[in-house]
């Protein structure tokens, strides 16, 4: 399963969004308003968690994560280090989240 996430900047409002792509046809859309102030990073973070909870719940085994964040995709990787805290909170949960799973890669995709 495919999990592509990102963040859109719509009427002064951050959204993450997160977009489930199964086999065949499947597509599940899933979008996050953030109603206070946030950064990209924390909005992607946000984004990749919702995703994987969803593919998680609906019995994925595998999971490819899609996104345009080089930062957050190479730091879950391990190649950029975790400065913010805030941002290490984020981390080690989706690293706890992905190893639910028992396969799960991540793609850098450019915009």
């Amino acid at each position: 399963m495919n999990i592509v996430c990102g963040r859109l900047l719509k009427q002064e409002r951050m959204w993450s969004m997160s977009c489930l792509e199964g086999p065949g046809d499947f597509l599940l859309e899933q979008a996050l308003q953030f109603g206070y102030k946030v950064t990209n990073n924390q909005v992607e973070y946000e984004a990749f968690l919702v995703g994987l909870n969803l593919a998680y719940g609906m019995g994925a085994q595998e999971v490819t994560c899609k996104s345009d964040s080089q930062v957050m995709i190479r730091q879950v990787k391990g190649e950029f280090e975790v400065k913010e805290p805030l941002l290490g909170r984020y981390y080690r949960r989706v690293c706890n989240n992905m190893a639910r799973f028992q396969r799960a890669m991540l793609e850098h995709i450019r915009q």
